[in-house]
């Protein structure tokens, strides 16, 4: 299924200007389906997951992506890594018609227009297409075929304005997560593959399956049966679960794909570690946008 864990509201209208920016990736250094009857709206967002109050630490570090040309419909999650700077999933902007924006509820809802996004030069949207399909009737993880090389689905958002306190930058983790080790995924997805969304943030219990730091993924299996991420969910956070409510939050891995059926519990996702100098490159490119009524797209390559 194409963009499989991206909402499926039917966007029209932005123009983004695209720019290319040659900047080159080196070290890795920085401190569900209509048969789901069951997963009602009681249990939104993530398929099976639970709730994430405003007083989560992860809440304070995801953010729902919205769009501004459809009555601000929900069709990804974020990761905020600093008061103007949202990480999300390339795949998010296949569609240039949309026009994001990043909402976040920890003090009410408060939505912030994004001034630019640079996206991984080195991300193709027929690759990734075609490895969706590959993996799309998987049933278990160890269906799960990995792509050739790496899908580069990582994107950057820079704000028009700060994002409102308590909402605090999460910490891309130097250390690639190990096989068994858990992670909580949290996204504002659908509750089911019908796709039933709400503003409800939601958080899964993950373990890892496997690490390919070579093609910069991890393969996920939730710990619970019918769990897992889902349409909405691209871009979200799997992160070292928090000690306390004010522990910092490390990140590990951010939703990128999975197959068609959300309830089989399996994410493909793309590694933050080896992107931590892109992200530096796509920061320093964003810092120069200037504010318009469009929305800049920049292509931001390996530093």
């Amino acid at each position: 299924m194409i963009d499989r864990w991206v909402g499926k509201a039917r966007l029209v209208g932005v123009l983004f200007v695209t720019s290319a920016s040659a900047l080159t990736l080196a070290g890795c250094t920085q401190s569900v389906d209509a048969s789901d009857g069951d997963l009602g709206a009681s249990e939104a967002a993530i398929v099976g997951g639970r709730t994430l109050t405003n007083a989560d630490p992860i809440a304070r570090v995801t953010a729902a992506i919205v769009d501004a040309n459809a009555d601000g419909e929900q069709f990804c999650s974020g990761i905020v890594l600093g008061s103007r700077l949202v990480l999300t999933a390339a795949h998010c902007f296949d569609d240039r018609a949309r026009k994001p924006s990043v909402r976040v509820f920890v003090t009410g809802k408060v939505t912030v227009t994004a001034r630019a996004v640079a996206v991984h030069a080195g991300y193709d949207k027929a690759t990734r297409e075609a490895y969706d399909k590959v993996i799309e009737n998987a049933s278990s993880s160890d269906d799960i075929a990995l792509p050739d090389a790496p899908l580069n689905d990582i994107a950057l958002l820079y704000l028009d304005s700060p994002l409102p306190s308590p909402i605090t930058p999460a910490r891309i983790g130097a250390a690639l997560p190990r096989p068994s080790s858990p992670l909580v995924t949290a996204g504002f997805g659908c509750t089911t593959t019908a796709c039933a969304k709400s503003d409800v943030l939601r958080g899964a219990d993950m373990t890892v399956v496997k690490t390919a730091a070579d093609l910069n993924l991890v393969v996920l299996q939730a710990s619970k049966a019918r769990t897992g991420a889902c349409f909405g969910d691209s871009g979200g956070p799997d992160l070292v679960a928090p000690h306390s409510s004010s522990s910092a939050v490390q990140v590990v891995g951010m939703v990128s794909t999975g197959p068609e059926t959300c309830s089989t519990g399996i994410s493909v996702d793309t590694l933050l570690a080896p992107y931590a100098d892109w992200v530096d490159a796509a920061t320093s490119a964003l810092a120069a946008a200037k504010a318009s009524t469009t929305v800049k797209r920049i292509s931001v390559g390996n530093p």
